[in-house]
């Protein structure tokens, strides 16, 4: 069984910065303010790897709750 994980992500753009904050898409989430990163191209892809990150153990934490209630 697939199950979809659907993650809203906020960017408030300026010059020299961006704020963030994100939702997932539950009922009862509730928004999450990361605060401001600098705008800069290393910033804004290190902050994509850390929501790739989140997503995957995310998914590894779905595998093992599976797993655990098959036994």
């Amino acid at each position: 069984m697939s199950k979809h994980n659907i993650l809203f992500i906020g960017l408030d753009t300026h010059k020299e910065f961006v704020e963030v904050a994100y939702i997932e898409d539950q009922r009862s989430a509730q928004s999450i303010h990361l605060g401001r990163i600098s705008s800069a191209k290393a910033s804004i892809t290190k902050l994509a790897r850390q929501f790739q990150s989140k997503e995957e153990e995310k998914q590894q934490d779905n595998r093992a709750t599976f797993t655990l209630g098959d036994a």
